[in-house]
């Protein structure tokens, strides 16, 4: 590892230190050091470049935040077992039987959240959603019905690269699609540690009953696309 650059007021992050968000090669950091022991001196300015550097990453790691959905068969689903999804090619975005079917929306490539908001919408012949969201310190509104969102809150940052917020279930009596929506103010994405929100940059859809989702790793819906052109699709 390079050695730590101190000069007694500012700290510089070796480039190691980042390499896990990929996304700094060196942070200034101003910073107050009161302690005359050199070793003292040394910890502290590369605590406080390690914070600043989480807080930063997280900024700059949101802003490229992606939602999709994973589809599979119903099972007896509870929060302790939701599916481990780190990255898109673990997410089965397309379920090819007609029977009853739980869907999961996932958050990825982030880091370093506090809250998530998302909506789904699915065929109206579909009937109601029975929905479950996980992990929350607090939670708003629930989703029911086509075009229902929900809003969750953790009370400390988590500092995850994706994010299965909970699970949906759907009796598909059809072929269709499940997308995820923004919620009626229009905002679908995820808030850093610093409070800012950020949208997705893709969202993707999922498919069940004969008709095929959206490659997760692939271009997925344009962010363009308004709740209501894509609730438009299944009336």
């Amino acid at each position: 590892m390079n050695s730590v650059l101190i000069n007694p007021f500012v700290a510089v992050c070796p480039n190691e230190t980042l390499s896990a968000a990929g996304l700094f090669s060196k942070v200034p950091v101003e910073a107050t050091l009161v302690h005359k022991d050199g070793d003292k001196m040394i910890r502290a300015a590369v605590l406080a470049c390690l914070i600043s550097a989480m807080l930063a990453t997280s900024a700059l790691a949101n802003s490229g935040c992606k939602v999709a959905l994973h589809v599979e068969r119903h099972r007896n689903m509870s929060c302790s077992g939701l599916p481990g999804i780190e990255t898109c090619d673990a997410i089965n975005h397309t379920y090819s039987g007609c029977d009853d079917i739980d869907v999961f929306p996932v958050f990825y490539d982030i880091y370093g959240i506090t809250g998530a908001m998302v909506g789904l919408t699915w065929p109206d012949s579909w009937g109601s959603c029975a929905f479950t969201p996980c992990g929350f310190d607090f939670l708003i509104s629930d989703i029911v019905h086509p075009g229902d969102s929900f809003a969750g809150t953790w009370t400390a940052c988590q500092y995850i690269r994706s994010a299965v917020v909970g699970f949906g279930w759907l009796a598909p009596s059809s072929g269709g699609r499940i997308c995820p929506i923004a919620d009626p103010s229009g905002f679908m994405g995820v808030t850093d540690c610093e409070f800012v929100q950020f949208e997705p940059v893709a969202v993707f859809c999922a498919g069940a009953c004969g008709t095929d989702g959206d490659n997760p790793c692939g271009g997925g819906v344009s962010e363009e696309k308004t709740w209501g052109s894509i609730k438009s699709m299944y009336r």
